[in-house]
């Protein structure tokens, strides 16, 4: 039998059945649109044909007398669950922090708390010597201040850079490096 093997014609027509399919997608998608939109019509206008029922003035005053009359026959609210008060807990934290003999120390705002820390540290907390890292650097910046002018005039053929560097090596001996103090 003759097959036609044209491969043009078959790629031609692959073309036409994918664009027919695409066709009919797109209208089941517009169908199916169509559908939920008039669905969600319908019921909002079933939602809002309902009005609501308007109270008249006799109503509201029978609704405002029977509630305080609902009040009344509530259960009264047991001692465990009204909450405690705040400053006794705290006056009874207190007395027992004394009768341990734990210093207790309030401050507030941040001003006083940071006086207080100020007060802890210095009195027997952290000393400023157990951080140097934190003072490392302001204490370079014034060596190399310092230094600079004594290396140029020992060596002033030197530029800037080459100075840093003589002047950061000896940084890495003098006493007065704050990293070197523990040492």
């Amino acid at each position: 039998m003759w097959a036609d093997d044209d491969r043009g014609k078959a790629k031609k027509d692959g073309k036409k059945m994918d664009a027919e399919a695409k066709k009919l997608e797109e209208l089941q998608r517009k169908q199916e649109k169509k559908r939920l939109e008039e669905e969600e019509e319908a019921a909002a206008s079933k939602a809002s044909k309902a009005p609501a029922k308007k109270l008249t003035q006799f109503e509201i005053q029978q609704s405002l007398a029977a509630a305080p009359a609902s009040k009344a026959k509530s259960k009264p609210a047991k001692d465990a669950d009204i909450e405690k008060n705040i400053n006794h807990v705290i006056r009874e934290t207190d007395e027992q922090f004394m009768a341990a003999g734990i210093e207790k120390h309030v401050a507030s705002g941040v001003n006083e708390a940071t006086e207080l820390m100020r007060n802890l540290t210095a009195s027997g907390g952290d000393s400023p010597d157990a951080h140097p890292e934190r003072r490392r650097k302001a204490a370079f910046k014034s060596y190399e201040d310092r230094e600079i002018p004594r290396i140029r005039e020992e060596n002033p053929g030197l530029k800037l850079s080459q100075i840093k560097e003589i002047i950061f090596k000896n940084w890495q001996k003098s006493p007065e490096n704050p990293m070197n103090e523990g040492d």
